[in-house]
């Protein structure tokens, strides 16, 4: 997040280079307002290079068009994602192990029959890490993803491993009562459209650039102050606080729980006000910020002596903690235990 207005601005150019014009105009609407928020800056202290500021101001003041926000947020994800190297995991293991990963490959291994090397791309294995073997520990693991990104990496990584999940509501496609992984995402997604002339539909499309080339807008929340919930995204909110609410354990990761963000202390609050069944509460975050992230836990949970949960903390991030992290470091401390066989892990 840190670099996403250059990351903007990198991506003007290369959806100029595919004629994509109605992302330029959006990128180019955004970037203007960015030149004339300056003087704002002189008067009131912001930060015009952190997205939330920006889109904040652009939220509160007059003629300005959400929808050129929520495309030029898409179309630097876009740009982002079209852009970079697909990052590989690299282990060894049994040949049979995963043969029905279609996307990972194998190496025979000339000294040992029963041994081969792997390679997969990074996020499948981090999915597969995080989401567990159902068939191998237990019939009893459930998973439930809520989170605030607009891409599509995770929904991606379980279509590739041939997982099931849902989204938390219905559409034409979709039934909330199908089995699976649930994939609940409270600001949206790059893949959601609201179809023409509808107000509260929303139609998952096969991708981003399906919903941009048919005319459609965007169905994302941009990170604003003004984050409201509504229609499809009310109904997701409250699949979020019944799965927090049944949870026996909570893991955030990656998430440094930034003290103007309201929207997560409000939602973690009310999704657990009724929980009694949670054990933990894991926190999973690199090293450099893992302190940080304990004093602000501090402050989210002021009664931890008497809370039922245990609070835990994790300094690593999510590679080494889908590795082979020993103790309470990795995912078996959280009921996900890699294979016996898979040994070697490097991304």
């Amino acid at each position: 997040m840190s670099d996403f207005m250059t990351q903007m601005r990198d991506a003007l150019e290369y959806h100029s280079q595919k004629g994509h014009d109605r992302e330029c105009r959006a990128i180019e609407t955004v970037l203007e307002f960015r030149l004339r928020a300056s003087s704002a800056a002189y008067r009131v202290r912001l930060d015009l290079e952190n997205i939330e500021e920006l889109f904040s101001l652009a939220s509160a003041s007059l003629n300005q068009n959400e929808d050129q926000i929520r495309l030029s947020i898409s179309a630097t994800l876009d740009y982002s994602i079209n852009t970079k190297s697909l990052r590989m995991a690299n282990f060894r293991g049994s040949k049979t192990a995963f043969k029905n990963h279609s996307s990972w490959t194998m190496t025979p291994n000339p000294y040992d029959e029963h041994v081969a090397s792997w390679q997969a791309p990074a996020y499948e294995y981090i999915v597969q890490a995080l989401i567990g073997d159902k068939g191998r520990y237990r019939d009893s693991i459930e998973n439930t993803f809520i989170t605030f990104n607009y891409d599509t990496i995770l929904e991606d990584a379980l279509l590739s491993l041939n997982v099931p999940h849902s989204f938390g509501f219905e559409t034409s496609a979709l039934k909330l009562d199908k089995p699976g992984v649930k994939v609940l995402k409270l600001h949206g997604s790059v893949n959601w459209a609201i179809p023409k002339g509808a107000r509260t539909r929303v139609d998952i499309m096969d991708s981003y650039r399906a919903v941009v080339d048919r005319g459609l807008s965007l169905e994302l929340v941009p990170p604003t102050w003004k984050k409201d919930s509504k229609g499809t995204f009310d109904v997701i909110w409250k699949e979020s606080l019944r799965a927090l609410s049944e949870a026996t354990r909570v893991v955030v990761i990656g998430f440094s729980i930034p003290p103007t963000d309201m929207h997560f202390k409000y939602l973690l609050a009310s999704g657990l006000q009724e929980n009694y069944s949670l054990r933990e509460i894991v926190f999973v975050n690199p090293k450099d910020g893992l302190e940080q992230v304990q004093e602000r836990c501090q402050l989210l949970f002021a009664n931890q002596e008497h809370n039922a949960a245990k609070v835990r903390f994790i300094g690593s991030t999510v590679s080494e903690f889908v590795g082979q992290g020993t103790g309470d470091l990795n995912v078996a401390s959280i009921g996900r235990p890699l294979p016996d066989d898979v040994q070697g892990i490097s991304f």
